[in-house]
């Protein structure tokens, strides 16, 4: 399950903001640009401060939470997005606990190895088992140049 959004204005900064009820609880959230799911992406993440883990070259940002409830998981990206540069972008992830439990959070950073195009379309999909349920949103918001 996922949700996309397109004819996005170029723009030199961006900012996404997702949030989704999820089945699962270790979800993984994937975001792929300009719909290029090819081998283009790396990304450096951590989960609750602990030491950060490499992707190495994969098709999409992947965010993922260790977690232990099915809950509410929220997703805060920025991205720089200048043509002729890699998109590097920095996201904060946000699983929800329960009652009892504190919310788990990671930290990605990564990049986007695209040289010669903005980000106009911004794809969110879950990955492993976990799928989104109603409710869910994704809002992209631009920096005029």
């Amino acid at each position: 399950s996922g949700l996309s959004c397109t004819s996005i204005a170029a723009r030199r900064d961006l900012r996404v903001v997702f949030h989704a009820t999820t089945t699962a609880s270790t979800p993984q959230i994937l975001v792929n640009f300009n719909g290029d799911e090819g081998s283009n992406y790396v990304a450096r993440t951590a989960n609750n401060g602990a030491a950060d883990a490499d992707s190495g070259a994969t098709v999409a940002i992947i965010a993922q939470c260790t977690g232990t409830v099915t809950a509410d998981v929220s997703l805060w990206m920025s991205i720089t997005n200048l043509t002729a540069n890699r998109k590097m972008e920095h996201s904060e992830m946000s699983h929800d606990g329960s009652n009892t439990v504190a919310p788990t959070r990671c930290t990605t950073d990564g990049h986007w190895n695209n040289t010669t195009a903005q980000i106009t379309r911004i794809d969110v999909r879950s990955g492993g088992a976990a799928t989104f349920s109603g409710g869910t949103r994704l809002t992209v918001y631009g920096k005029k140049d």
